[in-house]
C-alpha cells in the first residue's frame, strides 16, 4: 500500500461527524468538536498533497502527529477557544525524552502551514498555541475522557485519531455496529455476513470492542477476531490443534482440493524469529512443499472479500469442531 494509499484511508477512517457529535447537546461544545473534524481532515489532505513537508515515510510518521497533539493537551490547559496553553516541563515529562521533544517541535512548526502557531512564553517554561481553528475546547475534552485507556496507548491514540468525541460520555463503548460505520458497502456486507455466521454459531463477541476490532470466542476459547484497520475488513482465525492435525482435517473435508489451498495461503507465517534465535519459538512444518516456522496456529486474510466467506466459514467450522 502506498502511503498516498494510507493517508486516504486514514481520512477516510475519521468518524463520521453526525455520528460522533449526534448525542452532544452543548452547542459550543458541538462547534470545537466540528472544528477539530475539520482540522484533522485538512491536515490529512495536505499530507496527501505534501507529504515532503511532514517528512512523511510511514503510517507510524502520520501516527506521529495525532502523538504530538495528543502529548500538547495532556500538558497543557484551554485558555482560549483558539489558545492553549502548555507547560513544557509537564511535556517533557510526559515524553521522557528531549530527542522526541526536538522532533516534535519540528513537527509543531510544520503544523504553522494550517493556521496553528506556537510561541514561547513565561521565559520558555510554556508554549502559547494558537489555532484558527476554534478546536482546543473539544481536544482536551476528549483526551482527558481518553485517559481511562492511558494503559492501551495504541487505542487512545486512535479514538484521538479518528475523531470519536462519543468517548466524551463515560457510558459509551464502541460496538460491531460502530466498527463497521466507515466501511464502503461491500466491506460492510462480509463483515456483517461474518457476524451472523458467528452468533448463528454460538460465538459470543467479549464485551469489550477495541477500537478497530471484535473478538468471538466459542465456549470461552478465542475463535475469530474482526479488525477494520485500513477500513477493510480483515479476519484471522485461530486453531488449538496442531498444523498436521488441522492439515488432515481440512484434507479430509476437501471435495475439490480448493479449501486446502486457501489454508495454505493464509496460514500465517511466523516472521518474528523464523528460527533464526538460538532456541526457535515455534516448530518448522512443511506447508505446500515450503519449510515455514510456525509458531502458533493462525489464518488471516486482509481486505477479505465476498467470494472467501465460504472459505473463512469452513474453517471456522473445523475450529469449532475441534473445540467440541
Amino acid at each position: 500500500m502506498t502511503l498516498k494509499q494510507k493517508l486516504i484511508l486514514a481520512a477516510a477512517q475519521i468518524v463520521p461527524l453526525e455520528k460522533s457529535t449526534a448525542y452532544i447537546p452543548d452547542p459550543a461544545l458541538k462547534q470545537s468538536c466540528t472544528d477539530f473534524f475539520n482540522f484533522k481532515n485538512a491536515l490529512y489532505n495536505d499530507m496527501n498533497k505534501n507529504p515532503d513537508t511532514y517528512f512523511l515515510r510511514t503510517l507510524y510518521s502520520i501516527t506521529s502527529y495525532n502523538e504530538l497533539l495528543l502529548y500538547l493537551l495532556q500538558a497543557g490547559s484551554v485558555v482560549a477557544e483558539d489558545v492553549l496553553l502548555v507547560d513544557m516541563r509537564h511535556f517533557q515529562q510526559i515524553i521522557r525524552n528531549r530527542g522526541w521533544r526536538d522532533g516534535y517541535m519540528k513537527m509543531l512548526n510544520i503544523l504553522n502551514r494550517l493556521g496553528v502557531v506556537a510561541s514561547t512564553v513565561f521565559q520558555g517554561d510554556a508554549l502559547e498555541i494558537t489555532s484558527k481553528w476554534k478546536m482546543w475546547r473539544a481536544a482536551k475534552e476528549l483526551v482527558a475522557a481518553l485517559e481511562r485507556y492511558k494503559n492501551n496507548k495504541r487505542e487512545q491514540i486512535k479514538y484521538f485519531r479518528y475523531c470519536e468525541f462519543r468517548a466524551l460520555d463515560k457510558s459509551f463503548r464502541r460496538s460491531f455496529d460502530t466498527l463497521i460505520e466507515t466501511l464502503d458497502e461491500s466491506q460492510v456486507t462480509v463483515a456483517t455476513k461474518l457476524n451472523d455466521f458467528a452468533l448463528a454459531n454460538n460465538l459470543k463477541p467479549v464485551k469489550r470492542v477495541n477500537f478497530n476490532n471484535v473478538q468471538y470466542n466459542y465456549k470461552s476459547e478465542r475463535i475469530m477476531y474482526i479488525n477494520t484497520e485500513n477500513n477493510v475488513v480483515n479476519v484471522t482465525l485461530y486453531f488449538g490443534c496442531g498444523f498436521d492435525t488441522l492439515r488432515d482435517e481440512v484434507m479430509k473435508r476437501d471435495s475439490n482440493g480448493e479449501l486446502t489451498k486457501f489454508l495454505f495461503l493464509h496460514i500465517l507465517r511466523c516472521s518474528s524469529c523464523n528460527g533464526l534465535k538460538n532456541e526457535p519459538c515455534g516448530k518448522f512444518y512443511d506447508v505446500d512443499g515450503e519449510r515455514v516456522m510456525l509458531c502458533m496456529l493462525f489464518v488471516k486474510v486482509d481486505a477479505c472479500e465476498d467470494w472467501q466467506l465460504p472459505y473463512v466459514m469452513q474453517l471456522m467450522d473445523i475450529e469449532m469442531y475441534f473445540w467440541g
